[in-house]
């Protein structure tokens, strides 16, 4: 089972344009809601991939209950806490006529140190059934930075490898654990090493900078130049495959999703590498972050050329 855990949970309101013109009336041609958040779309990912998941995190109020639905809908299996503060609502404006879009953010409402440890508690009760344990995204204001390294910890008490999508503090705190994975891309490592990577030779040095802090393997994507995974002795890297772009949001999330879905599968390191590249592929093709479909993820890792680099 995929165990997926975040913090800064999210209902999603998609609005599609056939076009977006700033500063008049605009009119959506279609309008999809939807749960979201960076955990629940690696956990939606996997799932549509065929693969066992439970979605775990921090919930509330009325828009809390409709991402439950939503989920519930999808025949998604979820086990989150109830906080006092209402899951935010995000917006995501998607321009047909110029193929892309745009994120309206609402801020996560901070938890509370009971909050906090209720979550833990449910952690402990799920990490034992979990052979891949995802935590991603952005604390929200309150949890401890430590959060995430306290899940590397008990991921290796319980045998499980740790996939960590995060940036700063807390991805460098989760590094003395040992995570199986940690995912940044190119901007989120150079913000998390506080240094400007512009080349080849200062991604792959701050890569290797990562491993050496205890990290088994690194992950960078690199959006329309592709992704880059290393072990610490071989770097390898994925061009993206040429797509029909609707909407890249999510597209990182997935390809988390397809690194957990092969770590599952026993894949190796260059065939995960491929199929993480080619799910990211297949979420930029859709207006949803995490609406993927199994027959794009198939034709696309047909197309993802893996090299040693």
């Amino acid at each position: 089972m995929i165990l997926t855990v975040g913090t800064s949970l999210a209902l999603s309101r998609t609005m599609i344009f056939d076009r977006v013109t700033v500063g008049d009336v605009n009119r959506a041609k279609e309008v999809r809601i939807s749960a979201a958040g960076k955990s629940v779309n690696v956990a939606r990912v996997a799932y549509t991939l065929g693969e066992s998941i439970v979605a775990s995190g921090v919930v509330g109020g009325a828009t809390g209950q409709n991402l439950r639905d939503d989920l519930d809908r999808a025949g998604i299996a979820h086990d989150f806490i109830n906080a006092a503060a209402a899951t935010r609502v995000c917006v995501t404006v998607v321009d047909r006529s110029a193929a892309h879009s745009t994120e309206l953010i609402e801020e996560t409402a901070p938890l509370s140190n009971a909050d906090t440890d209720h979550l833990w508690t449910k952690l402990l009760e799920l990490a034992g059934e979990a052979n891949v344990i995802v935590g991603s995204g952005s604390l929200a204001p309150g949890v401890p930075v430590t959060f995430y390294a306290m899940l590397c910890r008990l991921s290796r008490e319980v045998g499980a490898a740790a996939i960590i999508d995060a940036s700063g503090e807390a991805l460098l705190q989760c590094l003395p654990h040992r995570p199986w994975l940690v995912k940044p891309n190119r901007s989120e490592l150079a913000a998390t090493l506080k240094r400007s990577i512009d080349d080849d030779a200062t991604m792959r040095t701050a890569m290797l900078e990562l491993i050496s802090r205890g990290a088994e393997n690194v992950a960078v994507t690199l959006g329309s130049e592709g992704a880059i995974l290393t072990d610490g002795r071989t770097f390898w890297r994925a061009a993206a495959p040429s797509v029909n772009v609707v909407s890249a949001i999510g597209s990182g999330d997935a390809f988390a999703a397809g690194c957990a879905v092969a770590r599952t599968r026993g894949l190796s390191s260059p065939l995960l590498l491929q199929l993480a590249s080619a799910c990211g592929a297949a979420n930029a093709m859709t207006p949803q972050a995490g609406f993927v479909s199994p027959e794009s993820v198939g034709e696309l890792s047909s197309r993802v050329q893996v090299i040693d680099s």
